[in-house]
């Protein structure tokens, strides 16, 4: 049924959830899995007059190796679960990590995304929406959003 499964991993438990279930269907249907990590290096473009380019640079360095880690780590997971995913790290200093993942979607030719989401969170959902309710509302290619994980 599906080809090619993108599962949009981060640090939580939520995404390591999503991320088995990913690694089930694409051992079930013989798809290509794909684990991306978009890194969010907005909030050092609002840093303007605040810190030094330098002070930037190093703190986007960090997040980049950050996510590194983490797509490492979801990398060992799947190979332990039998699969070897393809991976790639996206980064943005303007794009919400929802709009990276959907460009990564369609660059992709992905049939499936697959998200992780602990669920309704307080004034932060309320104010900005997660990554899942906004790729949900955007996005055209089926979607599957794995609840729970948290603990």
């Amino acid at each position: 049924m599906f080809k090619h499964i993108l599962v949009g991993i981060d640090e939580r438990a939520s995404s390591f959830h999503a991320l088995e279930a990913a690694v089930a269907m694409a051992k079930s249907f013989g798809a290509t899995l794909e684990l991306v990590h978009a890194v969010d290096q907005a909030l050092m473009r609002q840093a303007r007059g605040v810190a030094t380019d330098d002070m930037r640079a190093g703190f986007n360095t960090a997040l980049e190796q950050e996510g590194q880690g983490v797509l490492d780590h979801a990398v060992a997971r799947a190979r332990a679960l039998g699969i070897e995913p393809r991976t790639r790290l996206l980064v943005s200093t303007s794009q919400h990590p929802a709009e990276q993942l959907a460009e990564a979607v369609e660059a992709s030719g992905a049939d499936l995304l697959v998200v992780g989401s602990r669920g309704p969170s307080g004034v932060a959902r309320l104010l900005l929406g997660s990554v899942s309710d906004r790729l949900a509302r955007n996005l055209t290619t089926s979607m599957l959003i794995v609840r729970g994980g948290e603990g």
